[in-house]
């Protein structure tokens, strides 16, 4: 029991000088640096600001384009919507609008068939 209280404050007391050391280093930084803290206060607030508004701006930014892609995801599908509404349309009219061209081809005396052939 001895040799382990020996052994403990052997150990023990070089780390306390250490740790007293280390907490009179900290206390002697504080108290030379708070003048300085109290000068430079309005550069540091301003700058605290600036970074404050930096972050609201990059937050803002990071909404708006999640928005932005979130549209962009929205009117695609709806684009496809309608191009299938179309594609479906001219399935069921396709064979009349072909029959139409036939015709105008055919039709030497059309107006339409004119705009076809090139004017030279």
């Amino acid at each position: 029991m001895v040799s382990a209280t020996v052994a403990g404050a052997a150990l023990g007391g070089p780390l306390l000088g250490v740790m007293g050391f280390s907490f009179l280093a900290t206390l002697t930084l504080v108290l030379v640096t708070s003048p300085l803290l109290l000068i430079f206060s309005p550069l540091l607030l301003c700058a605290a600001f600036l970074l404050a508004g930096a972050l609201t701006g990059f937050a803002l930014a990071a909404a708006m384009a999640f928005a932005g892609l979130c549209a962009l995801s929205w009117s695609s599908k709806e684009v496809v919507k309608c191009l299938q509404f179309i594609g479906e349309r001219v399935e069921e009219h396709g064979r009349d609008f072909g029959g139409h061209l036939q015709q105008i081809v055919h039709d030497d005396n059309s107006p339409e068939f004119a705009r076809l052939i090139p004017v030279e």
